[in-house]
């Protein structure tokens, strides 16, 4: 667990040695669900995530997989004084080809 010396919230570090790092911190708590977005029936991700990228003057995209299609053209509405940032995951194992 990290804290800022300015900062009164927490980050858990879920994939630390410890085995039960929620249990040994039970002041903290999950979020709310609606904070994770979703695709579900009318509702899309995009409708949380692109605002929130769009306002950004240093977006981050951080994906295992993406359409293309969709990531040029952020980039390419972004506001030319954005400082866009895109990483890009791959299998963790050679490719076939």
């Amino acid at each position: 667990m990290s804290r800022h010396k300015s900062d009164t919230s927490y980050t858990l570090d879920l994939f630390s040695q410890r085995r039960h790092p929620a249990a040994e911190h039970p002041e903290l708590t999950w979020p709310e669900a609606a904070r994770f977005p979703l695709n579900l029936d009318t509702i899309f991700v995009q409708h949380s995530v692109l605002p929130d990228l769009k306002q950004s003057r240093e977006p981050l995209i951080v994906t295992g997989f993406a359409a293309l299609d969709r990531i040029i053209d952020f980039v390419a509405d972004a506001d030319a004084e954005a400082h866009v940032r895109i990483v890009f995951g791959s299998e963790p194992f050679p490719s076939r080809r």
